[in-house]
């Protein structure tokens, strides 16, 4: 299994270096590959900020591609409800990982962020949030 930094998944959706995109390639092509959530993070806000890929598509590509079986994560349910949240909500991508770790993994969120709070009593984890003030 093989750690990868978020360049190695961005020349691979964007290909935008050829030598770049041929390696990054055939590690997601054949290697066992983990990404970490701040990874993940990184790349949605690069393709987001520098890009300007409309969000939406930024989701749908993300969703493909974590879907692959040799892509791993410490939970790729959390990731991929991550995406789901952010492709339907207007929170940042961080905030919607949390927001997941409350849905899928009943995890208890303390945030300042009365939004993030709002979002999460309303989900599938159901009160699991407080503002700490």
């Amino acid at each position: 299994m093989v750690y990868c930094d978020a360049n190695i998944v961005l020349r691979y959706l964007l290909r935008d270096n050829e030598d770049h995109y041929k390696i990054s390639l055939s590690i997601i092509e054949t290697e066992d590959v983990f990404l970490l959530n701040e990874v993940t993070a990184e790349i949605v806000y690069v393709l987001l900020k520098t890009y300007s890929i409309e969000k939406k598509k930024v989701c749908d590509v993300l969703t493909k591609l974590f879907l692959y079986p040799n892509i791993y994560f410490y939970s790729k349910e959390v990731i991929l409800d991550a995406l789901d949240i952010f492709s339907k909500n207007s929170i940042d991508y961080v905030d919607c990982i949390l927001c997941a770790y409350n849905n899928i993994e009943k995890r208890k969120i303390i945030s300042f962020d009365k939004k993030v709070v709002s979002f999460i009593k309303k989900s599938k984890g159901q009160g699991k949030a407080k503002v700490k003030s």
